[in-house]
């Protein structure tokens, strides 16, 4: 369990103040893992990479897919997106989209996620309850679902392996 032990009812005036806004769902979902923040900030706000990033690795059924490829669009210079559907196109075993997904990611300018304006709306959400600062910022950092950035490049350079041997196998 990632949560914090915060509740939506002590959410609420945090949600209130930030209109419930993409952020402020997202970091409330993080904290509660209520589902129904995330399906909100997804309905809401179907354009906002972190939302979208969010759901990706976190909403339960979700067509992962269609997210990464959704990302993938709203964050034209960011490659992070690409290389999300290029690992599953491959799974599936689509090795030309795969392979095309991570040629598009090579012409993004940056890899980046989100996690670390998603911790801070979190630490920002936990202070708002009434946590102390330095419980906010551990609370934050431990139920942030960040996809780190070296991970996804690790990730890149075995799926590029496996798409290499794929093609030479045929």
């Amino acid at each position: 369990d990632t949560t914090v032990g915060v509740t939506l009812e002590q959410l609420a005036p945090y949600l209130a103040l930030h209109e419930r806004n993409a952020e402020s769902l997202v970091a409330a979902y993080c904290l509660t893992k209520n589902e129904a923040l995330l399906r909100e900030a997804l309905e809401r706000f179907p354009d906002d990479p972190s939302v979208l990033e969010t759901a990706y690795t976190e909403l339960k059924g979700a067509d992962r897919l269609a997210l990464a490829q959704r990302l993938a669009e709203v964050s034209p210079d960011n490659g992070f997106g690409p290389r999300l559907a290029a690992g599953l196109l491959l799974d599936a075993g689509d090795r030309e989209g795969a392979m095309a997904s991570l040629l598009e990611a090579g012409t993004r300018h940056e890899v980046a996620d989100h996690g670390v304006a998603r911790g801070t709306a979190m630490r920002e959400a936990l202070l708002a309850c009434g946590f102390g600062s330095a419980e906010a910022t551990l609370g934050s950092l431990w139920s942030n679902p960040i996809i780190p950035i070296y991970w996804v490049n690790v990730a890149t350079k075995e799926l590029g392996e496996r798409t290499k041997q794929a093609l030479d196998e045929g």
